[in-house]
């Protein structure tokens, strides 16, 4: 179950960048270079962290346990809410219809995802913000 779900991953990660890399997307330059390229090393280290939890437990036994308390249901709840937060940034950012699109990979990869999204579509979100 492991492997299929980092394989899902992989293949929704390729994806995203394939409909919607560009050629600045690794480019690091400008007043804000600094900070995409910090978030880009934040990505990777989550993404080694993630991997190296997912080898050694098993998601869904831990999230079972954490349910049975009730910070571990707020942890959970207050993780949820901020992907809510992200995927309603997306459709300002995007519209209802790539919102969509979206959904079903953040509540299901969480950050892991809504990263990918925030990378890939720095540049246009820091003008959106700036505006």
């Amino acid at each position: 179950m492991n492997v299929v779900a980092w394989l899902v991953y992989v293949l929704l990660a390729v994806g995203a960048f394939y409909w919607h890399g560009h050629p600045e997307l690794l480019v690091f330059s400008g007043a804000l270079g600094w900070l995409k390229a910090l978030l880009w090393a934040v990505f990777v280290a989550f993404m080694l962290y993630t991997i190296h939890c997912s080898r050694k437990e098993n998601l869904i036994l831990t999230v079972r346990s954490m349910a049975g308390y009730f910070w571990g249901r707020q942890i959970m709840l207050d993780l949820y809410m901020g992907l809510i937060l992200t995927l309603l940034i997306i459709g300002l950012h995007q519209g209802l219809w790539v919102m969509l699109v979206w959904t079903l990979p953040v509540l299901l990869y969480g950050n892991a995802i809504a990263w990918l999204y925030l990378l890939i579509h720095f540049e246009s979100l820091v003008a959106m913000l700036g505006s």
